[in-house]
C-alpha cells in the first residue's frame, strides 16, 4: 500500500532588519602651531670665530639655546675659521672682524668664492655706516653690533640661513641716511640774471697798412 507523503511546508525565512551602526566620532586633530617667524627647515649649522674665549662661549650658549641652531665648530683665529668652513661647509659663519692672524674683511670674498653656500654674519664693535657698507660689499650677508648680539644675533643667523640680509637696525638707519645723502644730487644754486651793462662804443680799428684811413 503506497503511502502518500506530502512535502513538509518550507520554513519561511525570517529576515531581520539590518541596523546600521554609527561610526565612532573622530575628533579633529589640533592644528600645528604656527611659527611666527620664518625658519630654515633643517637645523642651521653654524661655525663661530672669535678670539675671546668668554665671548665665544657666550655666543655658543646663545645659539645652542635655540632648537633650530647647531654650533658645529668654534675657533679663535682666522686660519681656524677658514679650515672649519672648508671642512664642514656650515650654513652660517659668525665672524669677528678683529682676529689676531689676518684681515677678516679681506678673507670674506675668498671664503664666499670657495664655499658659496656658507653665509657670513659679521659681529663687531664698530658701528659706523661706512664700515658696515664695506663689510656688505665684501660679501657678508649680516652685520651685527656686539653690544646688541644678545637680541640680534639669532635673528641675523636665521635670516642668513634663508639668504636674507640682516643689519642691526641702529646701523641700518644710519647706513640708509648715508646712502641717501650720497645718492642725493647736489642742489644747484639759482642763476641770477645780471643787469645788462652798456658797452662803450668801439673806435674804428685802424689797419696796420693804414688803408682804412684813406
Amino acid at each position: 500500500m503506497a503511502s502518500h507523503l506530502q512535502p513538509a511546508p518550507e520554513a519561511s525565512a525570517v529576515v531581520e532588519p539590518v541596523v546600521e551602526q554609527e561610526a565612532p566620532a573622530v575628533e579633529p586633530e589640533a592644528p600645528a602651531p604656527i611659527d611666527p617667524g620664518r625658519r630654515a627647515r633643517s637645523p642651521i649649522r653654524v661655525v663661530v670665530a672669535d678670539d675671546h674665549d668668554l665671548v665665544r662661549s657666550s655666543i655658543r650658549r646663545l645659539l645652542e639655546g635655540e632648537q633650530d641652531v647647531e654650533v658645529i665648530a668654534e675657533t679663535g683665529d682666522l686660519a681656524g675659521a677658514v679650515h672649519h668652513v672648508q671642512a664642514h661647509r656650515p650654513s652660517v659663519l659668525v665672524l669677528d672682524l678683529m682676529l689676531p692672524d689676518g684681515s677678516s674683511l679681506q678673507a670674506i670674498g675668498p671664503l664666499r668664492e670657495r664655499v658659496p653656500a656658507t653665509r657670513i654674519v659679521v659681529m663687531t664693535m664698530e658701528n659706523s655706516p661706512a664700515f658696515a657698507q664695506s663689510v656688505l660689499a665684501a660679501g657678508a650677508i649680516g652685520f651685527v653690533s656686539k653690544e646688541l648680539a644678545d637680541d640680534e644675533l639669532v635673528r641675523a643667523v636665521r635670516a642668513a640661513a634663508l639668504d636674507e640680509r640682516y643689519v642691526s637696525p641702529r646701523v641700518a638707519l644710519r647706513l640708509g641716511d648715508a646712502l641717501f645723502a650720497r645718492k642725493r644730487p647736489a642742489q644747484k644754486r639759482p642763476v641770477r640774471e645780471r643787469p645788462a651793462q652798456k658797452r662803450p662804443a668801439r673806435k674804428p680799428e685802424q689797419s696796420q697798412t693804414g688803408l682804412h684811413s684813406l
